[in-house]
């Protein structure tokens, strides 16, 4: 639910963060004339995320998942001889306000290089950000925040975007790799009564269509402000799209307890195809046995490589993060990933600008690069400032845990909007 209600956040946050009276690159330098967060073996950045929410969303782990990348890399004697100095994270409380108060305190307070990572849907301080000319990483699901500013690095590119033009087809394609091919297969979309759903869904037909499936319905009907009681209105719908019978396979863009109720619902009027969600590949999905009992059999994707993956990347993620975590068992979510994957590209970018550190030469280092990573896929800059790098994975339900369907898949399409 939190990607959907960006877009129109976003625009009511540029007016907002707009008010700010800094020019351009102002604060590259702090007090002392240097780089500001730069020192002879240190570089320090922080980042700016959700902890906490009035209405229970966290994304905690990311922090989490990126001190686990640059405890790494100092262990291995950090980047041209810095360590990354990584003071943590500062929580906006999912405020736009709080966002922009947090922005300024990481720049002038803190003096941090950059910012990482930054996840957030209330990101209200990239405004502020850009006016400073402080480098960001994060996850591109906010337009415009993501797309377009030279400060701006998501490490799967420009993925917030509904307008014409690259969008990814990496969803879609990830499940022909795990279930075959998409002819002769039919596909239901449903999602929530806003305009926001609407353009994601627009997409979804698009992707699905592009790669050979038959969308028989798209249906925006679920409202967004409160989990339906009664399934059973979209469930008839859904159970009658395809010409009056069941379609193959039922897409969700909602929220996990909208999915929740919506599988399970499904489920108990004796539906036998196939439930898949982009949102929900996190432990705590399947603690409660009834979600669990919905969830079962269910495709979700990831923007990321999965724990589950038996990758030599997923593999030194699981290692890593044990060690930040200091539990073997620790629970997974998928924003550990998203910590970790931002974290790695900002390294990688940071190793190409070299031992004369400055933001300058790292926007410089930035402007023709590639970074290959294994944990978020390819991106490149400028490119991925305007286009989705296209990469999910899928994982699956099994048993009542997560079992990997098909890895980290990139794929794009020309979309016409």
């Amino acid at each position: 639910m939190k990607r959907r209600l960006v877009t129109v956040l976003s625009l009511a946050v540029l007016a907002l963060a707009g008010c700010s009276t800094s020019t351009p690159g102002s604060q590259t330098a702090d007090r002392s004339g240097t780089t500001r967060g730069v020192t002879a073996d240190s570089v320090k950045v922080g980042g700016l995320i959700i902890k906490t929410s009035s209405f229970g969303v966290s994304e905690t782990a990311t922090e989490i998942g990126a001190k686990a990348r640059f405890d790494r890399a100092n262990a291995e004697g950090g980047v041209n001889g810095r360590k990354i100095d990584f003071i943590g994270t500062e929580d906006d409380g999912a405020d736009q306000a709080k966002d922009i108060t947090a922005a300024r305190k990481l720049v002038q307070q803190d003096e941090v290089f950059a910012v990482v990572p930054v996840h957030t849907f209330m990101f209200a301080g990239a405004k502020f950000l850009q006016q400073q000319n402080v480098p960001y990483f994060g996850w591109g699901y906010s337009a415009p925040e993501w797309c377009g500013p030279a400060v701006a690095f998501s490490f799967d590119g420009c993925s917030g975007s509904a307008q014409p033009g690259t969008q990814s087809a990496g969803f879609f394609a990830a499940f022909t790799k795990a279930t075959g091919p998409a002819k002769g297969r039919t596909v239901a979309v449903i999602g929530h009564d806003d305009p926001n759903t609407r353009a994601v869904n627009k997409i979804a037909r698009a992707s699905a269509s592009r790669l050979g499936f038959k969308v028989v319905t798209v249906q925006n009907t679920v409202p967004q402000t409160s989990i339906p009681t009664d399934w059973s209105p979209y469930v008839n719908r859904l159970t009658k799209s395809d010409a009056g019978k069941a379609p193959d396979i039922v897409f969700s863009t909602m929220a996990t307890p909208f999915n929740a109720g919506l599988f399970g619902a499904l489920k108990d009027s004796g539906y036998k195809g196939t439930l898949m969600d982009g949102i929900s590949y996190n432990d705590s999905t399947l603690k409660n046995p009834q979600v669990r009992k919905a969830f079962e059999g269910a495709y979700i994707s990831a923007p990321i490589e999965p724990l589950v993956s038996d990758s030599a990347a997923a593999r030194q993620m699981r290692t890593d993060l044990e060690k930040a975590t200091g539990q073997k068992n620790f629970e997974w979510s998928q924003d550990m990933a998203v910590g970790y994957a931002t974290a790695d590209v900002f390294l990688q970018i940071l190793e190409k600008t070299g031992k004369d550190l400055t933001t300058e030469n790292f926007l410089k280092a930035a402007k023709n690069i590639t970074v290959q990573s294994p944990y978020g896929g390819t991106v490149s800059w400028p490119a991925n400032h305007e286009a989705p790098n296209g990469c999910q994975s899928l994982v699956r339900v099994e048993n009542g845990g997560w079992k990997l369907a098909a890895p980290l898949t990139c794929q794009t399409f020309d979309f016409k909007g």
